[in-house]
């Protein structure tokens, strides 16, 4: 497939290029900014910064160039007998990237709230 989306994670907000442009950047600078709480500085969190600043910045890159994200990876099966299909929605490496790097970024978390030597904390 070559389907060109003009809005979000499923077409949401579609149309809307100009505004996700604002959004893509913000998001940049935030996770820059905040990057320090989320293990940066050891090798997983800089494979998952390095994840979601590059699907961020293609996903820019498309929007800047083709005011709209090209999506060209499918997933369906057909259903046999009615002719239908039933599938995800197409995507890019962009996306895949963005949703790997935040992925890591949980499991990173979540194991360091489950370090050994952690205390939980107090309860109330």
């Amino acid at each position: 497939v070559h389907w060109g989306n003009t809005g979000a994670a499923w077409s949401i907000f579609s149309g809307n290029n100009s505004l996700l442009v604002v959004v893509m950047l913000l998001a940049f600078a935030a996770l820059f900014l905040t990057r320090r709480h989320f293990d940066a500085d050891r090798l997983p969190g800089q494979i998952a910064f390095g994840l979601l600043f590059g699907g961020i910045a293609g996903n820019l890159a498309d929007r800047l160039a083709r005011h709209q994200v090209v999506d060209f990876i499918r997933f369906y099966a057909q259903l046999r007998g009615t002719g239908g299909e039933i599938g995800f929605p197409a995507f890019n490496v962009a996306d895949t990237a963005i949703c790997s790097g935040v992925g890591l970024i949980f499991l990173i978390t979540w194991r360091s709230d489950r370090a050994p030597g952690k205390e939980a904390p107090a309860a109330k």
